[in-house]
This record gives structure tokens, C-alpha cells and sequence, in this order.
């Protein structure tokens, strides 16, 4: 006769084991997928970025100006003017800039600070958002001489002047440029200060642990910003840190346009003023050569004398 072995379960030492495993196991995954997760937001972030500046570029080469900032309402459910530190767009935004006449493009900009112009620019809303769903802050610089919202002032020496700070190992600012026209900031995984899709904005940064992200709300008004590495240590200088900052200087938006012929420099159209008045002259003189006495006239005012 064969004997079955009786099947013993689990003991509850046993289950334990498996139990704290599993936990550990569990963690761990979790884990691993958030950074995966964080990764991704991150490489979105910079991968729209780089889209947009593009996208600023050609804007200009087609409107030989910038667009301004989308600002919606100049006075949102926060109060307080367009670009401060209490304003939030009135109405969820819509990515259409606004000046100071609406629909006038000759007029300046409502605001130079505010939300992406995400469909003046013909881009979809996604590209406006970054990794973590909130919209992008647009900085337009924008100062006479240098007036890069209007074209009847655009000139391909124009220049920004914006300042994009990082900070050494010491906490002392370091400029990266003092030049730039355009600050794209994605205020990160915190969002602090970040325009949402419901057309409302995060809570501000508090200044005591996080002033360089407050910087880049623009709500001091000082038109500086921060570039700088990633931390979460409040107690540095700075404060904790987790916005993405791109920068787009006057060289980064005309110089495609030169390499692909939509402007030219000024010493290049210089020569060629100078290129088509010489072969004017040269056309002249070959076209008069066989009777050049006849051809020519008395000047209107010298017939008299």
C-alpha cells in the first residue's frame, strides 16, 4: 500500500519570511519604476525645450519678431498686474499671446511674462507642458533699444537682457549670460509657482528655503533666473532646487536663420547693396558705350547755367 505524504502548509515563521520578501521586493520596484519615472519627466522636459526654441526660431525668421507672453486676462483670480507675484491667468490658457490691443501686433506686449504662446507659435498644448503637466513660464526680454515683440524694431544686432545665474560650490551666483531674450522655465517636480491647465497657479516659493525658484516666478521682478543643479537641501544657498531653465539668446534664434538663408547679416546684405550697385553702374556703362555722348543728359538743375 503506498503511504501519501500529508502536505504541511506554511508555518507562520515561514510566512513571514515570504511576507517581508515580497515587501522588500515590492519596494524595490517601486523604487526603481520612480526614478524611471522621474527619468522620463526629466528628458520630456528638456526634449520640449529644445522644441520650442526651434519653434521661437522660426517664428521669427516668418514674423521678424517674438510673440508675447499668453497671459489670457491681464488680472486673474490672484490679483495683482500681469507678470506679478499674485497673477494667474483669469481663464484657463489657450497658448495665444496677448498685447496691449488684442489682435494688434503692433502694439507691445500685455505682459512679458506669463504662459508659453503655445499655439501662436503652432505648437500642440503637449509641447507646452512639461514632464509633470504644468506649463512652461515664457520671459520675453524686451527693452528699447533691443525690441524683440515688435517688427518694425527687429534688427539682427538686437540682444536680450535677461540674467541666467547658476551657483558654485561656495552659493555665490555665477552668470551663464546676461544677454538671453527668452527664459523657458519648467518649475519642476514641486511645480511651485507653475501656471496649471485649470488656469490656476501653484502656491509661490517660499523664499526662506527655496529664493532661487522664487526667482524664476519672476515675482521679484529683477529679471534674473536660475540654471543650477538639482537639490533638496533647503539650508543651502539658494534653497532647494528642482526647476529646469533654458535660455535662448539672440545668436540662438537668427543664427539658424542665417545657415539657412531666411536672414542675412548685416555685412552680408551691406555687400550686397554694394554687389548690385556696382553691376548697376557696370550695366550702365555697357549699355552707353557705343554712343555714350548722346546718351547722356543735362541734369534739371544745371540747364540754366
Amino acid at each position: 500500500m503506498v503511504r501519501r505524504k500529508k502536505f504541511q502548509g506554511f508555518t507562520l515563521a515561514e510566512m513571514a519570511i515570504v511576507v517581508v520578501i515580497g515587501s522588500i521586493l515590492l519596494m524595490a520596484g517601486v523604487k526603481v519604476l520612480t526614478v524611471q519615472m522621474e527619468s522620463a519627466a526629466y528628458s520630456a522636459t528638456r526634449s520640449k525645450q529644445e522644441t520650442i526654441k526651434q519653434a521661437l526660431s522660426t517664428y521669427l525668421g516668418n514674423n521678424r519678431r517674438l510673440p508675447c507672453p499668453d497671459t489670457r486676462n491681464g488680472n486673474g483670480p490672484g490679483g495683482g498686474p500681469p507678470g506679478g507675484p499674485s497673477f494667474t491667468p483669469a481663464l484657463p490658457p489657450d497658448g495665444v499671446e496677448n498685447r496691449a490691443t488684442a489682435g494688434n501686433t503692433t502694439t507691445n506686449c500685455a505682459a512679458n511674462f506669463g504662459v508659453l504662446p503655445y499655439t501662436t507659435l503652432g505648437l500642440e498644448r503637449e509641447i507646452a507642458l512639461d514632464g509633470w503637466g504644468n506649463f512652461f513660464s515664457y520671459h520675453l526680454y524686451s527693452t528699447v533699444p533691443n525690441n524683440w515683440e515688435l517688427t518694425a524694431s527687429f534688427a539682427d544686432t538686437n540682444t536680450g537682457g535677461l540674467t541666467i545665474n547658476d551657483k558654485d560650490a561656495a552659493g555665490v551666483p555665477v552668470t551663464l549670460t546676461n544677454t538671453a531674450v527668452v527664459a523657458l522655465v519648467s518649475h519642476g517636480k514641486n511645480g511651485t509657482g507653475a501656471f496649471t491647465i485649470k488656469g490656476t497657479r501653484v502656491a509661490l516659493p517660499v523664499a526662506a528655503t527655496n529664493q532661487d525658484e522664487l526667482e524664476n516666478t519672476n515675482s521679484i521682478a529683477n529679471a534674473i533666473y536660475y540654471k543650477r543643479e538639482y537639490s533638496d537641501n533647503a539650508a543651502i544657498a539658494g534653497g532647494a532646487f528642482d526647476d529646469l531653465v533654458m535660455f535662448v539668446t539672440a545668436e540662438d534664434l537668427i543664427a539658424p536663420l542665417w545657415r539657412e538663408g531666411t536672414l542675412r547679416t548685416s555685412a552680408t546684405r551691406i555687400n550686397q547693396q554694394l554687389t548690385d550697385i556696382n553691376n548697376a553702374i557696370v550695366g550702365y556703362m555697357v549699355g552707353n558705350a557705343t554712343n555714350p555722348v548722346t546718351k547722356c543728359t543735362t541734369p534739371p538743375d544745371l540747364a540754366s547755367l
